[in-house]
Formats: structure tokens, C-alpha cells, sequence
């Protein structure tokens, strides 16, 4: 009987302990989905944060291994040193044949243009520029210019014919080469020098219509250049007139500023004084009987538009 119970007891034990496995497999399990989520989650954010910082220091390396782009040209008696770059640069340190050294600050200007005299005879010119970051370039060149050179740059006449064309004279002291040409920074036309006019280049071009941008460029034989620009204006100020009633209805417009109306009714004249407006707009009342009307609009540029008129009230 003891032997029974004794058996029994075991077979109570063993199947208490069979009806806790399965319960601690499903905890072990789900505690090693944990970890390995957690881990792949922290695999991800590293990865990530990697590629950032790899990202980040490619660029800060690609920036400080940037340039400046450096042009070193003679002009005449002077040499121009034109510099740009997309860090502020800080100085500009120059030398004749490694003589004394001449300082020219920066200023943190990403664009700098200067202008150093030349001396007399064969000399190369020694330059270092540095930017912000304390990277710097060096660069050498050699020029000549021998006594009784010519080094002077040709001179630019622009004139208006007030028919919308533009005049343009180019003058040299020796002998003129070519000039250029281009409206609004676009394409440049060419003009040479006629040899039956070596000192001096006319050329007479065509106004565009509106405000533009003229820029001529004028070099000698000696490749001295001289350059102008100018904004030209093609065109005049529109004046409208029309009668209503009793009234004269006046509207004028100008694509760049009306400066000046002034206009004569009847032999009695009115003058608006100064303006500065694109658009003036204003009645004027007519007299009994026959009226003659004659108005001048002015722009800035000076241009005038007349408008002469008769009606009656």
C-alpha cells in the first residue's frame, strides 16, 4: 500500500513538472526575440549614424580640399590678379623676383580682383593666397615690359543717333586690333580694325528695344584692353489722349522712368516740375470752342515723346 501511494506521488510530481516546461520555453524564447530585436534595432541606428558622419567628413574634406581659381594677366603696364573661390579668402601676399613681400588682405571676399603696377624689364611675380580655414596656394609668373612699350589702353565713345541706333569709336595712340561687343552679358560680335584706319574703329549698331546692357571690350595691337559698359534705352515714353465730355483724358507710361510732362493749351503752358514714376495719369479740362493740344513727356534717359492734338468742346 505504501509502495502504491509512493508511485502515485511521483507520477504527481512528474507531471507537475511537465506542465511547467512548456511555459519557461515560451519566456526563454520570447526573451532571446527581444534581445535580438533590440540588437538589430542598435545595428541599424550605428549603420545609419556611419554613413551620416562618412557622408559628412567626404564633404568637409571635399571643402577643404577646394581651390581658389586664379587668373594672372597683364594689362597694359599692370598686372591683374583675379581670384575666386567658395571660402572667404583672407590674404593676398605678392613678390617681384622674391624681393619684399606686399600684403593685400582678403577682406572674407569670395571674388577679389587687384591690380599691381608692373616694372620695367623681365621680372616674374610671386603670389600665395590664403583662406579662412589657413589653406594656402602658390603661383608664378613671368612678365616683360621694356622701356617705350606701348601700355596704352585704347578709349570708348558711345553715342545715341536718337534714331535707336548706338555709335561706337574705339581710339588708339598706335594702333587699334578689334573690339567686341554683346548686349545683357550674351553673345560677343567681333569687329577688326580697316586697314585704311589702323588708329580707330567705328562701329554703328542697332538699339534693342527696352533698357539693356551694352559692354564693349577695345584692344590694341599691343593687347592693351579697355572695357565699358552702359545700360542703354531704345524707345521713348507712349502718351494716350482721348476727349470725354468736357475733359482730356491723359495716360503715360515709360518702361523705365517718366521725369518731366509739360504741355501747352490754347497757347498756355503747364509743367509738372520733377517725377519719378513709370505711370502718370490726370484730366485736363478743355476750353469752349476749339482747343490745340501739345504735350513732351521726358524719361530719365532723356528721351522725349511728343503728342500734338486739336479737338472741341
Amino acid at each position: 500500500m505504501n509502495q502504491i501511494l509512493a508511485t502515485e506521488n511521483n507520477r504527481e510530481k512528474n507531471k507537475k513538472t511537465s506542465n511547467q516546461t512548456p511555459m519557461d520555453v515560451k519566456s526563454i524564447v520570447r526573451f532571446f526575440a527581444i534581445v535580438i530585436l533590440v540588437f538589430g534595432v542598435l545595428l541599424i541606428i550605428s549603420a545609419a549614424y556611419s554613413m551620416i558622419k562618412n557622408k559628412n567628413t567626404q564633404e568637409a574634406n571635399n571643402q577643404s580640399n577646394s581651390i581658389p581659381t586664379v587668373n594672372i594677366t597683364q594689362e597694359g603696364s599692370n598686372v591683374v590678379i583675379s581670384i575666386q573661390h567658395d571660402k572667404p579668402i583672407d590674404k593676398i601676399i605678392y613678390s617681384w623676383n622674391k624681393g619684399e613681400e606686399t600684403t593685400l588682405q582678403g577682406m572674407g571676399r569670395t571674388r577679389v580682383e587687384e591690380y599691381i603696377i608692373l616694372p620695367l624689364g623681365d621680372n616674374t611675380l610671386y603670389v600665395e593666397i590664403s583662406d579662412n580655414t589657413g589653406k594656402k596656394v602658390k603661383y608664378e609668373k613671368q612678365f616683360s615690359l621694356q622701356e617705350g612699350q606701348d601700355v596704352i589702353a585704347p578709349t570708348i565713345e558711345l553715342t545715341d543717333d536718337g534714331e535707336g541706333n548706338i555709335k561706337i569709336v574705339a581710339k588708339d595712340d598706335i594702333a587699334m586690333s578689334y573690339i567686341t561687343y554683346s548686349w545683357n552679358d550674351g553673345e560677343e560680335t567681333r569687329v577688326d580694325v580697316h586697314p585704311d584706319s589702323p588708329k580707330q574703329i567705328q562701329e554703328k549698331i542697332k538699339s534693342l528695344e527696352g533698357l539693356n546692357k551694352l559692354k564693349i571690350v577695345a584692344v590694341d595691337t599691343s593687347e592693351n584692353k579697355e572695357e565699358k559698359e552702359q545700360q542703354v534705352y531704345a524707345g521713348a515714353p507712349k502718351i494716350s489722349v482721348m476727349q470725354e465730355g468736357i475733359n482730356l483724358k491723359i495716360h503715360i507710361e515709360d518702361q523705365v522712368e517718366i521725369t518731366k510732362v509739360s504741355y501747352i493749351l490754347n497757347g498756355r503752358g503747364y509743367e509738372s516740375g520733377d517725377l519719378n514714376q513709370t505711370v502718370v495719369d490726370f484730366e485736363q479740362e478743355l476750353d469752349e470752342g476749339e482747343n490745340i493740344f501739345t504735350m513732351v513727356v521726358t524719361n530719365k534717359f532723356g528721351k522725349e515723346a511728343r503728342f500734338e492734338g486739336k479737338c472741341t468742346r
